[in-house]
């Protein structure tokens, strides 16, 4: 994996009281020991470890302490992902702002203290703040740019859509690597009332929002091309948190975030690394 340039991404939740909620074996034994173990085994022997930490709306309050855990471990490189399949409800959807901003607050602490972190939830949203929105080739390619093989040889739009179907239902399934790719099957998944929500078209937000991700979409409504009000919340909250941390910092250090302009933010473990070599 060195030699071939791999980025290794490890999922984990949190610590063990969060992380063994939602992730146990099929026996329902707990993780946390396992994937801790391995995470700290991963940072001796790779450059680059990633690691993904999913929250529900009985854990995204706990994001903050999450983040502090993951810190702690010596990982500097954070993507967090909510569960769009879950049910989330009115209140959990007015405390996102709040929470978002605790981990805003320790991500300018860190960087203050020249402790960078990559945190996505901010850092992939400064980039489009400064860049003015999604490229087209980033957007959502599902079955046509990208392509995802199940175990049985079954072929999705999406990696995150693999037996997401009821059992004999697996309406996502789009071919399979013996019988070739029907891509007819994906317009069956999309609303046949126009290409989006009409909200979302008029949104001043819409080139930042992650509007476009069809997976998210059918988790949340059944659809490819129809926005669930979460995703809308969401996404509307780690705007203003980016917004947030991009012009408190630029205002106490200066243009601190110009390497996200080429679309790729600059992971920040790699300036902690100069810093030491200083």
């Amino acid at each position: 994996m060195n030699r071939k340039k791999f980025k290794f991404c490890v999922s984990c939740d949190g610590p063990a009281h969060i992380q063994d909620l939602h992730r146990r074996t099929v026996t329902g034994e707990q993780t946390s020991l396992a994937v801790e173990r391995t995470l700290l085994n991963a940072q001796r022997a790779l450059p680059c470890v990633l690691v993904n930490a999913v929250y529900h709306p009985h854990t995204f309050r706990a994001l903050p302490e999450t983040l502090d855990y993951l810190s702690g471990l010596g990982l500097r490189q954070i993507f967090f992902n909510p569960d769009y399949s879950a049910l989330w409800t009115r209140q959990d959807v007015e405390e996102l702002a709040t929470v978002y901003h605790a981990v805003a607050e320790r991500y300018i602490d860190w960087y203050l203290n020249n402790k960078p972190h990559f945190v996505s939830l901010i850092d992939t949203k400064i980039a489009l703040l400064m860049r003015g929105g999604y490229d087209p080739l980033e957007r959502c390619q599902m079955g046509t740019g990208e392509l995802a093989i199940s175990p049985d040889g079954g072929v999705y739009p999406c990696e995150r859509l693999i037996g997401s179907g009821a059992s004999g239902e697996d309406t996502h399934r789009i071919g399979s690597i013996e019988h070739g790719v029907n891509l007819s099957r994906l317009s069956c998944r999309h609303a046949p009332d126009g290409p989006m929500n009409p909200q979302c078209l008029e949104c001043a937000l819409e080139n930042l929002c992650m509007r476009w991700c069809g997976c998210s979409n059918a988790f949340m409504t059944g659809y490819y091309n129809r926005v669930g009000p979460f995703l809308c919340a969401s996404e509307r909250a780690a705007i203003n948190t980016a917004l947030h941390v991009f012009t408190t910092l630029e205002r106490q250090l200066g243009p601190v975030f110009l390497h996200h302009l080429t679309g790729d933010p600059k992971w920040n473990s790699d300036f902690e690394k100069k810093g030491e070599a200083k």
